[in-house]
């Protein structure tokens, strides 16, 4: 879930600086560098970058300042995973992030099935209600804007004999699916625009923002930038069917879109690239195709900067889930809250985790503390030992102290300690014990 995290929050500051700034300066920016920035936060929220920083730094110590690194501590609230002599240990932290990956997984795989389902459902009306256009009239406009915005892929038109607002369904093999109109100046005007959102890819953008939408359930902001992207989607391609337009072919334009506005919706849409997908923006677009705005090139290449330089924080400060594989003997305390690695020792020791009540003294793995000696003598016994560490506390005369751990072991019939490998000394600047 980490990744995911990372992802949601480089997509939501994204995002929302998109907002900020086109509160500020709406009519600054061309349509398709909204669009851009827009698509640029749905590239954050499903390309995991934390990944390829965690890559850099591991192998060419990009985001690190110390090339050597000796002790790697692991703090409990982090989730980390241990596999030693092919045993495996998961902390607190592991548990719960696996819990709530499998709740949002299944949230997610719900939303998916539904939008296939409805993806296929109107798939399904199509080819049973639509027929295949022939008419070389059609296929001479499809062609034509096929040449001009330099679409190499062959694009299928479908025509079915009701007032329908024409739409683009399919992500990877786009089809058109247009009513019957006998006006020639319509129908360009509609195959341009059907044609401007298979120019720009907008089936794969769809299909993307569905994909968000799912995997975000969580987060609202999503909702609204699917709402955004939505809108600009058909801004931008009125924007590039527009572009070079005289005022009567504007208002001819604009009058199209009011006359389709009042024709019968069949598809659906969250699946499909409607001309008329939402009567909400029909006044903003109008207003848009009506109105010359000039574009400030310098101002967008700033504040596109800018953004990036914002939505990138939250992916540096990501980190992955700990794993480590080791033949080392490992202590793990049964608070499994804080273990720390040392390269040195190739061993797991526990680290602050042990409290200190004695100048010498020893903690089993339960973290029952004992005051105990170092012992100058074996005792004649059939020693049963219990497993944990022995700890020296020695202070010093600047008011400091120092902790020094060794792994240890204690007979628990006649408290003979045995003192095995040293693993770790703490310095104290001011004694809290």
């Amino acid at each position: 879930m980490n990744i995911i995290l990372s992802m949601f929050f480089s997509g939501n500051i994204a995002f929302l600086l998109f907002i900020l700034i086109e509160k500020i300066y709406k009519y600054l920016f061309s349509q398709k560098f909204k669009y851009t920035i827009l698509k640029f936060s749905l590239f954050l929220y499903i390309t995991p970058l934390g990944y390829i920083k965690t890559y850099l730094e591991r192998k060419y110590y990009i985001f690190n300042k110390n090339h050597n690194i000796i002790n790697f501590f692991i703090d409990g609230n982090k989730p980390y995973i241990i596999i030693s002599s092919g045993k495996s240990f998961y902390n607190t932290a592991f548990k719960i992030e696996l819990g709530t990956f499998i709740i949002w997984i299944c949230f997610a795989s719900l939303i998916f099935i539904y939008y296939l389902f409805t993806f296929t459902k109107t798939k399904k009306y199509i080819f049973c209600m639509a027929h295949l256009v022939t008419s070389p009239y059609i296929l001479d406009i499809r062609d034509k804007y096929l040449n001009k915005l330099h679409i190499k892929q062959n694009i299928y038109i479908y025509q079915i004999n009701q007032n329908i607002s024409p739409f683009t369904i399919g992500f990877f093999r786009p089809i058109i699916v247009i009513p019957e109109i006998e006006n020639s100046s319509e129908l360009d005007l509609i195959l341009y625009h059907e044609l401007c959102h298979i120019k720009r890819k907008d089936g794969y953008i769809l299909f993307f923002r569905l994909l968000i939408t799912g995997i975000y359930w969580f987060n609202p902001l999503n909702f609204l930038l699917n709402s955004y992207l939505s809108k600009t989607c058909e801004l931008a391609c009125d924007e590039l069917v527009i572009k070079d337009s005289n005022l009567t072919t504007r208002k001819k334009y604009a009058n199209l879109i009011i006359k389709l506005s009042t024709y019968d919706n069949i598809s659906t849409q969250k699946t499909t690239l409607s001309f008329n997908n939402n009567y909400k923006i029909i006044s903003e677009r109008i207003q848009f195709i009506m109105k010359l705005t000039n574009s400030k090139s310098y101002l967008a290449v700033f504040f596109f900067t800018v953004l990036i330089s914002c939505s990138m924080m939250p992916i540096l400060a990501y980190e992955p889930v700990q794993k480590f594989e080791t033949e080392a003997e490992i202590y793990i305390p049964s608070t499994d809250e804080f273990i720390a690695y040392n390269s040195e020792k190739n061993s797991f020791i526990v680290e602050d985790k042990i409290k200190i009540f004695y100048e010498k003294q020893f903690t089993d793995l339960d973290g029952n503390i004992y005051n105990v000696d170092i012992p100058t003598s074996i005792n004649n016994c059939e020693h049963t030992f219990l497993d944990g560490v022995f700890s020296t506390h020695q202070k010093n005369t600047t008011g400091g102290c120092t902790i020094i751990n060794y792994a240890s072991q204690i007979c628990t019939k006649c408290n003979y300690l045995k003192i095995n490998n040293f693993l770790s000394k703490t310095e104290y600047a001011t004694c809290p014990h």
